[in-house]
Formats: C-alpha cells, sequence, structure tokens
C-alpha cells in the first residue's frame, strides 16, 4: 500500500507541473489547488485538469485555412469557386521561400516584394527571415478579415515543395502544414485529381520540374504529399466536377466558411494565378489528353500509381 501511496505522489508531482508548464505558455495565472493524492479519483481529476487546460490553450488558437493542391490537378477552379462564397477571400499560390520566380541574373522591380528583395540584396539566412515576415503578414491580413467579419483562404504553391528538384528537395510536410501547426488552429484541405490527367497536363506544359520526370515519380511525390491529410481532408477533382454543389458544401464545411448555392453563376470572375486549363464558365468533367504508348507502359509499371488508386479510390 505505501508503495502505491509512493507512486501516487509521484504522480501528483508530475502531473502538477505538467499542468503549471501549460498554464504559464497561456500566462493563466489561476492558481492550482493543492489534490489528495490517497485514491484514484483524484490522480484521475488531475488528469482531467490537465486535459482541460489544453483544450484551452488550443481553443485560444487562431484559426486559418489553406487549400494545397499539385499543379494541373483542377485546383484553379477549385480555388475560384471558394473565392465565390460569401465573406471569403482567397490569396493564391503562396509560398514563402520558393525561389521558382526569382531569376538571379535579372534583377526585377519589385518594390512591394520584400522577400525577393532580400534575397537580391543577399540577405543572410534569406529562408528563415522569409518565413518570419510571411507569418508576420499572414497575422495582420487575417486579423484585418476576421475585424470585418470576413474569413481568410490561402492558396498554397505545393509545386515549390514537390514537384521540384531531384528526390532530396521533396519537402519533409507542406510549407504551410510545417509553419501553422503551432500557431494557428488549422482548417485545410487537399485536393487532388488522377495522376495520369495531371501529369500528362503538365506535360504539355513544360512543367515536369523534378528529376526523374517519370510518372512512377509523380505518384511516389503524390503519396509524400497526401500522407499530411486525413481522409476527411482530402477531396477529388472528380467528384467534384460530378457533383459540384453537393462537393463544395463538404468544402465549405471542411474549411469552415460560409456556403452559397450560388457559386457556379459567378466563380468565372474571381481572378487567381495559375489559371492554366479550363476557359469555360461551366464545371464539367473533362475528355482525358492523349496518351503515348511510353507513357502507358509508365504507367501499366508504376507501383505507386497503384498506391495511389488504392489509397483514392481510383480504378487502375
Amino acid at each position: 500500500m505505501d508503495k502505491e501511496v509512493d507512486n501516487f505522489k509521484r504522480l501528483r508531482v508530475e502531473l502538477d507541473e505538467a499542468l503549471s508548464l501549460l498554464n504559464d505558455s497561456d500566462k493563466v495565472t489561476k492558481s492550482v489547488g493543492s489534490l489528495e493524492t490517497s485514491t484514484l479519483v483524484d490522480a484521475q481529476s488531475l488528469l482531467s485538469r490537465c486535459e482541460n487546460a489544453l483544450e484551452k490553450r488550443q481553443s485560444n488558437k487562431k484559426v486559418i485555412r489553406s487549400i494545397h493542391h499539385f499543379a494541373c490537378s483542377g485546383g484553379t477552379v477549385l480555388s475560384k469557386c471558394i473565392s465565390a462564397m460569401p465573406n471569403t477571400f482567397l490569396i493564391s499560390e503562396v509560398h514563402p521561400t520558393t525561389t521558382l520566380t526569382i531569376n538571379p541574373s535579372i534583377i526585377e522591380f519589385r518594390p512591394t516584394d520584400i522577400t525577393s528583395l532580400g534575397r537580391y540584396a543577399n540577405l543572410p539566412r534569406m529562408d528563415e527571415l522569409a518565413e518570419k515576415m510571411f507569418l508576420s503578414q499572414i497575422d495582420v491580413a487575417n486579423e484585418h478579415l476576421n475585424a470585418m467579419s470576413s474569413k481568410l483562404v490561402l492558396r498554397e504553391h505545393t509545386h515549390s515543395d514537390y514537384c521540384l528538384g531531384d528526390e532530396d528537395a521533396i519537402a519533409n510536410e507542406p510549407v504551410l502544414v510545417k509553419l501553422f501547426k503551432q500557431r494557428y488552429s488549422h482548417r485545410k484541405l487537399a485536393t487532388v485529381r488522377n495522376p495520369i490527367d495531371s501529369f500528362v497536363s503538365l506535360q504539355a506544359n513544360g512543367w515536369l520540374h523534378f528529376s526523374p520526370p517519370s510518372f512512377d515519380q509523380y505518384c511516389e511525390r503524390l503519396l509524400a504529399f497526401i500522407s499530411h491529410f486525413e481522409d476527411c481532408e482530402i477531396v477529388k477533382y472528380e467528384d467534384f466536377v460530378a457533383e459540384p454543389k453537393i462537393v463544395m458544401q463538404r468544402i465549405t464545411g471542411i474549411l469552415d466558411i460560409e456556403y452559397s448555392p450560388y457559386f457556379e453563376d459567378i466563380f468565372s470572375i474571381f481572378k487567381v494565378t495559375g489559371d492554366s486549363g479550363r476557359s469555360s464558365d461551366v464545371i464539367s468533367e473533362r475528355p482525358r489528353r492523349a496518351i503515348n504508348g511510353e507513357l502507358k507502359k509508365e504507367i501499366y509499371a508504376s507501383k505507386h500509381y497503384t498506391r495511389v488508386c488504392e489509397l483514392l479510390n481510383y480504378k487502375r
């Protein structure tokens, strides 16, 4: 019995210290009363208080919203439809550290772009600085819209993290997921398309920026990307074009934004970057581009494509 009491005492001390750390980190000054350690009920009560303190800390975080997808996967039309929702504003293709638009041999006029200007000036530890400035700007923009009862959605330039360079250059996680997970309550959405269609479009646009530029490598990168999202955070482009209203209701639920059934009438008036494919004002399925014999062989042999089909319920 004495041994059990000693164990409870040690548990009380450890949990009390954990609770103190949680409360101190949120500057919670309410004193924590002493707990009896003679019964299991008291230990459970202390555990419950720790859980409540952690939940309070989480609930106090500001909400941020983002959408993520690969290039040529239908993300532009989905982004326009999100923009068409009431009191919702989407900032398109953000990434704090990408250098995809930087030409080192040409210094461009970018008076409002401090990050690019900092790179031109060779500021030290520029990626670290770029992330800090990005978060600061997002904080201001988010609060600006919150004050007007509106909501901000960020469209990440996921291509910069997963479709550039060799395999060593693949990001450990999407940049916004990395930056937001400790700072915000993050409402995130990943949209996907059958990789055959998006890969063929990448080929046609000359956007195979990764090495080796094979279909199987592309599918491997897609798998790495979607591994950072729960099933409930992933929406298929094919489902969206088949039933736009139903899927948009799901999307607005994921992002916690208002829904309007009239988005199909107005989505085309919204301007976003990356508008490389769709030109029609009608949301509908598009015929697949022609696939050459070499690519057909790659698709047939791709083990990673088989895994994509299993996870996302595409027909092999």
